[in-house]
């Protein structure tokens, strides 16, 4: 009866090999949770904008919103330097209205 004997090569690819799919799902699953954890961002940040009365409080709020929607959807996310930029020309903020062009160059970018 014979043994069958594996080299040292042989177990380092097993377990690179292991460990390459166990990190693959673990940054799947993991980002499917950072996606819901954004969604639910957004939404909080949408819901609180409606409320906001306050100009300045609602350009934040909108910076905020363009910064979690930035990375995943770009086409959204210029949505809300336009309206920063209609905000902050009514208060005359051009400091944010500076900010809110930046932003929007970033969105055409991606």
């Amino acid at each position: 009866m014979s043994t069958r004997h594996c080299s040292p090569s042989c177990f380092f690819s097993f377990f690179a090999s292991l460990f390459l799919h166990i990190g693959i799902c673990l940054f799947i699953l993991s980002s499917q949770g950072i996606a819901q954890t954004n969604d639910r961002t957004v939404d909080s940040l949408l819901y609180v904008l409606e409320t906001e009365k306050d100009i300045p409080e609602k350009i934040e709020i909108l910076n905020k919103l363009h910064s979690q929607t930035h990375p995943n959807n770009p086409r959204q996310s210029l949505d809300y330097p336009l309206e920063v930029i209609r905000l902050a020309k009514s208060i005359s903020d051009f400091s944010q209205l500076s900010k809110a062009c930046q932003k929007m160059g970033m969105s055409y970018v991606l």
